[in-house]
């Protein structure tokens, strides 16, 4: 009930109704005459009955029933005045539920994401002289060097309650239990102001992951709650689900199973991550090695190349994603050297 309604309500209820005469006007009608000066007595005055000239004709039943509606109507409207002088007679109780309004439902918002560090985990990364090794002789496993100068070591803290399966298989791919390890691989992409990538799968000679074959499926990645966290912060890891650049080939495997990862860079927030990728872990030391990977050149196309890369694209050359693949890659090789658990 508003509170116009209540009002009308308790007027009706305490003001009682003026009973008029069914077949008069509440007040003389006004003669059509020549006007009346402001200062003469007879302003706002109700002209006398002798100045009002009604035919006989017009006071027909249609007149009558005109005017006897136009009685009811004003007798039950209610002007300003007496609607506060009802509402000053209410309880204070009823009046003030009366004013407000009743505001419509909200619905509680879900709760936020809880952040727990549940475990912590370690990457040391090396630095190497060149993208590839000069040196490689016949036989050799790997393109990249193995004696890189060390950068340092990066602490992260899993949010296990957040993101359970996916801090479950990253902390098994760190310990190497997943049939593929982070040991070994190299940071891929790395975007200046924004990320460095790691975990791409591939050939392992040219430092990618071996895809892991004893990890169950990700069932983060279908929980839209899994998506609630934001990339505000420098040093923020997460699932790349939408930066994920595996193969398509590789992604339509039914054993597929994604373990890209990344951390921003800073130094400001990376929020057109947010909503297309599952924030996991945080840096807990070691932002300055994160600064130094971020630090190290990548390789920028031409024009040129772009606009042969865009038109063999449009003709579905399978190339021009491949091609695209070695695009802000950095031009040293950065290395995981080790990782593991510290809990």
């Amino acid at each position: 009930m508003t509170a116009t309604s209540i009002s009308a309500a308790c007027c009706e209820f305490l003001l009682p109704r003026r009973r008029l005469a069914p077949h008069a006007p509440p007040f003389p009608r006004p003669a059509f005459g020549p006007s009346v000066p402001s200062n003469s007595p007879t302003v706002g005055r109700p002209p006398r009955a002798h100045h009002v000239a009604v035919p006989r004709a017009q006071s027909s039943s249609h007149g009558n029933h005109d005017d006897r509606q136009e009685l009811e109507q004003r007798a039950t409207s209610l002007s300003r005045r007496d609607a506060l002088l009802s509402l000053a007679l209410l309880p204070p109780a009823l009046s003030a539920s009366a004013l407000v309004a009743p505001s419509p439902s909200i619905a509680a918002s879900p709760p936020a994401p809880d952040t727990t560090v549940t475990q912590r985990a370690f990457l040391d990364f090396a630095l190497c002289p060149t993208a590839v090794r000069l040196d490689r002789t016949l036989g050799d496993d790997t393109l990249i060097c193995t004696d890189g100068a060390p950068l340092g070591r990066v602490v992260l803290g899993l949010y296990g309650r957040a993101a359970p399966d996916t801090v479950a298989q990253f902390a098994r791919m760190v310990a190497g239990e997943a049939g593929s390890t982070y040991k070994g691989s190299v940071i891929h992409r790395s975007l200046p102001g924004q990320y460095v990538q790691a975990g791409h799968q591939g050939q392992v000679a040219r430092g990618d992951v071996p895809p892991p074959t004893l990890l169950p499926p990700n069932r983060d990645t279908v929980a839209a709650a899994s998506f609630a966290l934001s990339h505000l912060r420098p040093g923020t890891v997460s699932l790349c689900v939408g930066e994920n650049d595996d193969e398509e080939r590789a992604r339509a495997r039914s054993s597929y199973r994604n373990v890209e990862f990344l951390i921003t860079t800073g130094p400001g927030p990376a929020t057109q991550l947010d909503g297309d990728n599952i924030v996991f872990g945080t840096v807990l030391q070691g932002m300055e090695v994160i600064a130094a990977v971020a630090a190290v050149p990548t390789f920028q196309p031409s024009d040129r190349i772009r606009q042969f890369n865009d038109f063999a694209t449009l003709l579905g050359d399978d190339r021009a994603a491949k091609g695209r693949g070695t695009w802000n890659r950095p031009l040293k090789a950065i290395v995981i050297t080790d990782c593991g658990l510290l809990d």
